[in-house]
Formats: C-alpha cells, sequence, structure tokens
C-alpha cells in the first residue's frame, strides 16, 4: 500500500551492470547528487546507471509505494530479472558522495 509523501520525493534506481545487481535509494528530494556519485564511480572504470523511480500513483497523486514494492516490480520485469537486490548504499557507498 503506498504512502503519503511529498510529491517532490521520489525513489533513485541505482543498477551496476558490471555485477548484475541493483538498489532501491531513497527516498529523496534532489537527484543531483546520485549524478554526481555516477559520474565518479564511471570515472573509475565502473558501469553504474541512475534513474528516478515515480510511478503514475506518485506523480499524479502524490504517494510513492514502498521499496519492497519497485524491488518486487524489477524482479518481475523480463529486462531486469536477472540483476540481484542489494541493500541501499550498497552500490554507490558514501564514499562516492562528497
Amino acid at each position: 500500500m503506498a504512502k503519503a509523501r511529498s510529491a517532490s520525493s521520489f525513489f533513485m534506481m541505482v543498477v551496476d551492470q558490471d555485477e548484475k545487481r541493483f538498489s532501491v535509494e531513497g527516498p529523496t528530494s534532489d537527484d543531483t547528487k546520485w549524478y554526481e556519485a555516477r559520474e565518479r564511480a564511471v570515472a573509475t572504470g565502473r558501469n553504474i546507471d541512475v534513474h528516478p523511480y515515480q510511478n503514475q500513483d506518485s506523480l499524479v497523486n502524490g504517494k510513492l509505494p514502498e521499496r519492497e514494492d519497485i524491488i518486487e516490480g524489477y524482479k518481475r520485469d523480463p529486462h531486469l530479472r536477472h540483476l540481484k537486490n542489494v541493500r541501499p548504499g550498497t552500490i554507490l557507498g558514501k564514499h562516492m558522495f562528497k
């Protein structure tokens, strides 16, 4: 069940293509630090992708899904189900944020 949160809040999806894993980060209201951390990771040779996650309910009603619902959706997606879910902060740890 979705919880009411600010419409400006969203989750970030972090995908490590080399290690075939993903994490659901947030919620957050600013994606800048995630893109900057991704750039630092890419500069060290890692194949990392980040993107904001918002669904119709979050965009229209300002409600975010539960983290577990997002994870389960990724596990069912035929293009993403080969990825392993890991704890938040595992792929882009604190050392990647300045």
